[in-house]
């Protein structure tokens, strides 16, 4: 065998090693696992619970739309106590004031928020969110 056809079956065979073992770095690994949850909710129109659309909503750095029915998931978010939940709505809609949402993410769980967010029409703030006199 000559010294050319032994160079190339070498090169075959260390790159189908490398193949088979996964590529380190290249997330080729399969013992890569990434400790991270996810928090899901619901998103909805204060005046008759429409569902709200493309509606960005960001936990941990992470973010995700709410789909046609108002829903979102947000993957990939690190684990953590009292990570606050922010809404991004559109300008003709607004978050009522009130404490900051807050959510706890465990590892490899969806924590999905105990209640609806409902977003109101920009500037108008409906009761109970009325503001009261001091």
């Amino acid at each position: 065998m000559s010294r050319h056809i032994k160079w190339h079956l070498i090169m075959i065979i260390g790159i189908a090693a490398l193949i088979v073992t996964g590529l380190p770095g290249c997330g080729g690994g399969g013992d890569q696992v990434a400790d991270t949850g996810s928090v899901a909710g619901v998103i909805q129109y204060y005046r008759d619970g429409t569902a709200l659309e493309s509606i960005k909503v960001t936990v941990g750095g992470k973010s995700a739309y709410s789909d046609s029915n108002g829903n979102f998931t947000i993957t990939g978010i690190a684990p953590g106590s009292d990570q606050a939940v922010t809404i991004t709505p559109p300008d003709w809609l607004e978050m009522p004031p009130a404490d900051p949402m807050l959510v706890d993410v465990t590892a490899d769980q969806t924590t999905t928020l105990s209640e609806t967010i409902v977003l109101v029409d920009a500037y108008e703030l409906p009761e109970p969110w009325t503001e009261s006199e001091s």
